[in-house]
């Protein structure tokens, strides 16, 4: 028997409650990207947040382990790592120093193993770089982002060229009997790979201009460096100078400023927070 339709209504199509049109489409479309622009920015924030979160977190971990070390060592504070010097009598490698090319401290974990800072880390190296600094060498990934404040458990042969009449802190006490306070005072900061090779940070306090021999990082978000300071907190300090703010890197792209070491002028703010807080006149 034939099934006739009803005077006034026609048969469905099989598919005409399931298609998008093309505008629907569109508008979809069209959402998605409206909602992947505001989340993307906030994901990235997101994401810097946490590297710096960690940051601090390392920088925290390797003041604790000065500390420590210093306790150990009737107040004396752990010896610096100018290049030249070998992992076992300083906190870094610094033998050759990391670079761009195929320095084996570049990579080789060992290495810090056998610095005498290590038991105070209870054999950790990734706790010497900063999750922000992702620029390679030519062997991989670097293990260190982090140098010490220069003014700090240097040999006094470079304390005396460098800055001949600030203070060489060489223990934790001598932070009492300076204007410079322990909560002031910075240890460890991230090194721009521009300058960075030993474990060595040479400042310029005392110089005619304002001018960074060896140059603070700025691995979040181009503008934020990680610092830690002798009473043992690390934070996170931003930077107002453009120079500074842009990761200048020989050769990887990254060089939109200008060849680092870094020239400002004695009046530049972020000159003058790094040398106040990095020593003080004798």
């Amino acid at each position: 028997m034939i099934k006739r339709l009803q005077p006034g209504r026609s048969q469905p199509s099989p598919t005409s409650w399931s298609a998008f049109t093309l505008i629907e489409l569109l508008v979809v479309i069209a959402i998605i990207a409206i909602l992947a622009a505001m989340l993307l920015p906030a994901l990235a924030s997101a994401k810097v947040r946490a590297q710096t979160i960690k940051c601090v977190s390392n920088l925290k971990q390797m003041q604790i382990g000065w500390h420590m070390y210093a306790g150990d060592f009737n107040d004396y504070v752990v010896p610096n790592a100018p290049l030249g010097a070998g992992s076992t009598t300083t906190w870094a490698p610094s033998t050759i120093g990391e670079n761009w090319q195929l320095s084996p401290e570049n990579t080789n974990r060992a290495i810090y193993l056998t610095s005498i800072l290590a038991p105070y880390m209870s054999g950790q190296v990734d706790v010497y770089h900063c999750p922000g600094d992702v620029i390679e060498s030519a062997n991989g990934p670097r293990l260190r982002s982090y140098s010490m404040n220069g003014q700090v458990g240097s040999p006094k042969s470079l304390t005396t060229r460098d800055n001949p009449n600030y203070v060489a802190f060489t223990k934790v006490s001598q932070y009492s009997l300076t204007t410079l306070a322990p909560t002031e005072a910075f240890i460890w900061c991230e090194e721009s790979m521009s300058t960075l090779n030993d474990g060595y940070l040479q400042i310029d306090a005392g110089g005619t201009s304002g001018f960074f021999p060896d140059v603070p990082g700025a691995y979040h978000a181009v503008t934020t460096c990680g610092f830690s300071f002798a009473d043992g907190h690390a934070e996170a300090h931003k930077w107002q100078t453009a120079a500074l703010r842009i990761p200048t890197v020989f050769g990887k792209g990254y060089n939109t400023g200008g060849q680092l070491p870094l020239a400002v002028n004695k009046l530049n703010l972020d000159w003058i927070w790094f040398t106040t807080h990095a020593t003080a006149h004798n």
